[in-house]
């Protein structure tokens, strides 16, 4: 379990060491609202909503903090902790 200001960091610390098809799963702490982020090749990234907004999207690695800051904001507006898992 990791703060929800420790979100974004931690992502794209941990997305580094990543090979292509591994990914991460943030989830709140009671898990049911959250979203996974798989590596699909060098540069995109696979991005599953899920809770308040259901959706599949693709974006580049560059993109990445800009859509985790909206995520966070959108799936956790209430919690302190959450739950980062690798896939």
């Amino acid at each position: 379990m990791i703060g929800v200001n420790q979100v974004i960091s931690s992502v794209r610390q941990r997305f580094k060491g990543l090979a292509v098809g591994e990914g991460l799963v943030v989830k709140t702490y009671k898990r049911d609202r959250g979203f996974s982020l798989r590596l699909l090749a060098d540069e995109m990234v696979e991005i599953k909503e899920f809770g308040f907004v259901e959706q599949v999207r693709t974006v580049e690695l560059a993109r990445l903090a800009k859509e985790l800051k909206v995520m966070v904001k959108r799936e956790f507006p209430r919690s302190n902790k959450v739950w980062l898992q690798r896939l």
